[in-house]
């Protein structure tokens, strides 16, 4: 072991105990592969978290777990359950793919037979607020911020074809007429301080 180093090939809990990293001062953080790679091809990946099932029964498999908070009687400015910040640094370099903040994938190796009780989804919402807070801004599943850097945003959303994501491109394809039939609902958008209603059909 050389000075302010420990060279490992795997750590692993004694039995019945998990495994606890903390930093000592509270302005210093745990940090997995924040350095430069030198490699030209090939993925790099900070840190892999690939649990697996590996007995049938109730459990359930998270990835990861995120919980950051604020204890009782503690005021603070904002919480930020999982920040990805995709920098691209300095003004050369170009990509010849995507700039992606956050990929989330559902797959298999392409083999069916499985039963999904359940709903398959990229994104699951959920919130349980008490009533009791006083929520100023409003709870709202997207937050979606003003552009900075001067490059506007080109839309709220983008679908890679007709069809993808539920979005279609068809004149007069829907099955009830929004001339003439009535909205089954509609859908709760604000802009700014104003809120809008974007009506929806049944189908």
């Amino acid at each position: 072991m050389r000075k302010n180093y420990t060279i490992a090939q795997r750590i692993k809990s004694l039995k019945g105990e998990h495994i606890s990293w903390n930093t000592e001062d509270n302005d210093k953080t745990i940090r997995l592969n924040s350095r430069n790679y030198d490699g030209t091809s090939g993925d790099i990946i900070g840190f892999q978290s690939k649990p697996r099932a590996n007995a049938s029964g109730t459990q359930t498999v998270y990835g990861a777990q995120l919980s950051p908070g604020a204890n009782d009687g503690i005021g603070l400015a904002t919480i930020v359950g999982l920040q990805t910040d995709v920098y691209l640094k300095g003004s050369s370099g170009n990509l010849s793919g995507d700039v992606r903040a956050f990929q989330g994938q559902v797959t298999d190796q392409n083999l069916g037979g499985r039963t999904v009780s359940g709903v398959v989804s990229i994104l699951d919402a959920w919130h349980q607020l008490h009533s009791g807070h006083t929520l100023s801004g409003g709870v709202f599943v997207i937050n979606a911020r003003a552009a900075g850097g001067g490059a506007g945003w080109t839309g709220f959303l983008r679908a890679a074809a007709s069809g993808a994501g539920g979005l279609v491109v068809s004149a007069d394809g829907m099955t009830a007429n929004p001339e003439g039939d009535t909205e089954a609902g509609y859908l709760q958008v604000r802009v700014g301080s104003t809120d809008y209603q974007i009506p929806i059909y049944a189908a």
